[in-house]
């Protein structure tokens, strides 16, 4: 019966539960892609939600939507018309470092329904 007592406790002991971490804050998104400026994101976690804005200097910027965390996976969307009113869509999903301070991932973004996907790596860094 100790045996088996034993057996569990160390079972319990190595089972971590998976908590999301808290991405609150702001950070500094470098997206790999020509023309594209590093971006202040300004994020706000409730629960596994994201909500927030990612901007360019003084730029209105633009907002944070379906913002997910689930363990260390994160992942979000953004939406942005252009002036000749195309609708490009970015889909980023990315990795927390142990850390808590950087992301590292994959933007896929696309204009208009239909069209094909393409993909850069990004990496935002907690300030």
């Amino acid at each position: 019966m100790t045996t088996t007592r034993t057996a569990l406790l160390a079972l319990l002991l190595t089972v971590v539960p998976v908590c999301a971490a808290d991405v609150t804050g702001n950070w500094k998104l470098n997206i790999n892609l020509n023309g594209v400026p590093e971006l202040l994101c300004t994020v706000t976690q409730k629960d596994q939600r994201l909500e927030g804005t990612c901007k360019a200097g003084d730029e209105a910027g633009v907002s944070l939507n379906d913002g997910r965390v689930n363990g260390d996976q994160v992942s979000w969307s953004w939406k942005v018309t252009t002036p000749d009113a195309n609708t490009w869509t970015y889909l980023f999903t990315g990795t927390l470092d142990a850390s808590g301070n950087i992301i590292k991932g994959l933007a896929r973004f696309s204009v208009g329904s239909g069209s094909k996907q393409n993909e850069v790596s990004f990496t935002a860094t907690k300030q």
